[in-house]
């Protein structure tokens, strides 16, 4: 007899990649407050959980946060530590392949270090869960464009196959995408994949239009105010622009009031969908956005309307839009959507959408 699923366990074990994943935003509470406690840096425990709250007038902000965070990783053991539990909650929600940003200038361990020790944690993760992991080197937007580029060439000197790309990301007013020409410019002659972080907090959709043209980004990293533009809307979508979406995004969650009509109304990422543009779910930073990639899914249903149709739609759009080989991406497209297919087929009639 065929087993039942709830829309939940349906959602949860659907194959799907997330490229939208902050490293530090993966670290756990009990795991910070440990590395705390062993560097004695005298957080309490409710300190910690202040850190993971998603209370409107509470939160103090994932970037602010990671800040913190950043300053608890010293040793190869806390960044293997982090990388190995990430691999293994991702897993846990469907995820088969992943691609992290993480910040190797707020680390206090040279980069080529503190890479093999994420990649230790990762392959890990890879022999016991059979999740595969990417690095993206990400460009601290609040530094200068001196340092961006010096970073740039630290991972260009230490490569490693599987960092395949950067991104950039912090935030953006007072640090428009063209002040990183330069990196970028260097980290595409080398070869690497690119993205970076804009408009995420409703800056001006010509920044996006300056990601791709001049920093010839690869894809995008949440570019929500691409619908205030009709003809840059057109061309993303004419050009098949891939973009990666957060249901959780902390700017809109605070400014619609959280989990509120106006929030699941006004949320670009709708407008994007339905307007063709090639969006791609992310978590961003799932422990404190009190998320995964399971409720990530389920926020597209019953937050944001989305048939079952749409979400397999994003599926394919996330394995288009990952950087993984191509032709493993279409052994997953042939694999990963006959799988989607037996999960929906044993769905509950009344989820089945």
């Amino acid at each position: 007899m065929t087993s039942v699923l709830s829309l939940e366990e349906f959602l949860r074990r659907i194959p799907k990649v997330d490229i939208h994943y902050h490293l530090m935003g993966g670290v756990s509470p009990s795991t910070m407050f440990d590395l705390s406690c062993k560097y004695d840096c005298g957080l309490s425990q409710s300190e910690v959980d202040d850190y993971f709250v998603r209370d409107i007038e509470k939160s103090k902000g994932a970037v602010y946060a990671l800040g913190t965070l950043y300053s608890l990783m010293r040793e190869h053991d806390d960044l293997f530590r982090v990388a190995y539990e990430i691999g293994q909650s991702s897993s846990s929600n469907g995820v088969r392949y992943q691609e992290l940003t993480w910040n190797p200038s707020e680390v206090a361990m040279p980069y080529n270090d503190a890479t093999e020790s994420l990649l230790a944690g990762f392959r890990k993760a890879e022999r016991e869960f059979g999740i595969v992991t990417r690095l993206l080197p990400g460009i601290n937007r609040e530094r200068s464009p001196e340092d961006a580029t010096k970073m740039v060439k630290e991972v260009i000197n230490h490569p490693h196959p599987e960092v395949i790309g950067i991104g950039m990301d912090y935030r953006e007013h007072d640090a428009p995408p063209e002040l990183f020409w330069k990196a970028y410019r260097i980290a595409k002659d080398a070869g690497l994949r690119l993205t970076a972080h804009c408009c995420e907090w409703e800056m001006p959709w010509r920044n996006l239009e300056t990601a791709l043209d001049l920093l010839q980004c690869d894809r995008i990293d949440h570019g929500y105010s691409v619908l205030d533009s009709e003809a840059l809307t057109a061309r993303c979508r004419d050009e098949g622009v891939f973009f990666t979406v957060v249901p959780s995004n902390s700017h809109f969650w605070k400014k619609f009031g959280g989990n509120t009509p106006k929030w699941r109304n006004e949320h670009p990422l709708r407008g994007m969908f339905r307007s063709g543009i090639r969006i791609i779910p992310g978590t961003d930073d799932p422990e404190l956005h009190l998320t995964d990639a399971t409720n990530c899914y389920r926020s597209l249903v019953e937050d944001f309307d989305f048939t079952l149709d749409d979400v397999k739609q994003c599926i394919v759009n996330g394995i288009d839009g990952c950087w993984a080989l191509s032709d493993v991406k279409n052994i997953w497209r042939r694999d990963w959507l006959t799988e989607f297919d037996d999960l929906r087929s044993q769905l509950a009639p009344t989820s089945n959408r």
